[in-house]
């Protein structure tokens, strides 16, 4: 699956000691409050690593706001779904 490729290949090639580490210090969404310049993100409905579903979970490395959340306090940003 995609998740034990994740796992097995990507953390411990990145230098990461575990998925959440990995999860956590990669995340995107960690940038998008300073964000500077527009950004546009487009995710298709059947993208097999990003589900659409994600953006409306909450996260527990942000106060349980969800992401689309976050997408939404920010001027410069913006989530498509195509």
């Amino acid at each position: 699956t995609m998740q034990e490729f994740v796992n097995q290949a990507a953390v411990p090639f990145a230098g990461y000691n575990s998925t959440e580490e990995y999860y956590r210090q990669t995340n995107p969404i960690n940038n998008i409050v300073g964000i500077t310049t527009p950004k546009l993100v487009i995710n298709s409905l059947d993208d097999p690593c990003c589900c659409v579903d994600n953006i409306y979970e909450q996260s527990p490395w942000h106060n349980n706001r969800t992401y689309a959340e976050m997408a939404q306090a920010s001027q410069r940003a913006m989530i498509a779904v195509t």
